[in-house]
């Protein structure tokens, strides 16, 4: 399952160290990216280690690189997946590429065939499956609307952000939201059955940072994205 899978990290601090803990622990070969993503093979599942939360819309880059590989060797389109506790949709003079804005950027660049968000992520809100929302523009605002058929594609890029989670929930993040009751097991959940409706092709995780907090909650933090991950690789590689 693991060896199924590649594994990359940028070029951050955080990044780095938690492809050297994630290697200890799943005993994996993590290769270092820069944003061109020459080395990512577009027809294999891969996961790629960001930064903290500051450096997300790197995310942006990647989506737009691996779209333009897919359609180089003519593979289809595929749809973006935000699970975030916020929804990066917040334009600033016009920037469409910070950490408050980049989604707004992948929608412009058309680079998928569809932007939706992880609805519980983003209000709390617990149904028996879960809820996706797509991006309205309204009145020079933007807002969410619920999505009555799910995303437009059967391959899906996804982006996790460890801010989706409740302060103290079991990862450490720099930008905690209201309590939601959104833990560790509400994320794998989410991700163990979204991944059973659409193929999950590659998935960017960031939002962790070592800042601020004791090693004792570090360690169970790295011990968490271990967790994550080789949940993911189930997702990755089922058939």
């Amino acid at each position: 399952m693991l060896n199924k899978v590649d594994f990359f990290h940028l070029d951050s601090e955080d990044a780095k160290l938690v492809a050297f803990e994630t290697r200890k622990r799943l005993h994996i070969n993590v290769r270092p990216l820069n944003l061109d993503c020459s080395p990512i093979n577009p027809q294999k599942p891969f996961i790629i280690y960001n930064g903290d939360g500051y450096l997300h819309h790197l995310t942006r880059r990647i989506v737009k690189e691996l779209s333009s590989k897919r359609r180089t060797i003519q593979l289809p389109p595929f749809s973006y997946l935000h699970i975030d506790g916020h929804d990066d949709l917040d334009s600033i003079n016009g920037d469409n590429n910070t950490f408050r804005s980049f989604v707004q950027g992948i929608m412009g660049d058309q680079s998928c065939d569809g932007v939706y968000f992880l609805e519980e992520g983003l209000t709390g809100k617990r149904r028996n499956n879960p809820t996706l929302l797509t991006p309205k523009i309204e009145l020079n605002r933007l807002d969410w609307s619920e999505d009555p058929e799910g995303v437009k594609q059967d391959e899906v890029y996804v982006s996790v952000d460890f801010d989706v989670l409740d302060k103290g929930a079991g990862i450490h993040h720099l930008f905690p939201q209201s309590p939601i009751g959104f833990d560790i097991y509400r994320l794998l959940w989410n991700l163990e059955t979204l991944g059973q409706r659409y193929k999950f092709i590659g998935v960017d995780l960031v939002g962790f940072s070592t800042k601020g907090t004791s090693r004792e909650y570090l360690e169970m933090s790295l011990d968490n994205i271990a967790l994550v991950t080789r949940s993911l690789c189930k997702v990755l590689t089922a058939s």
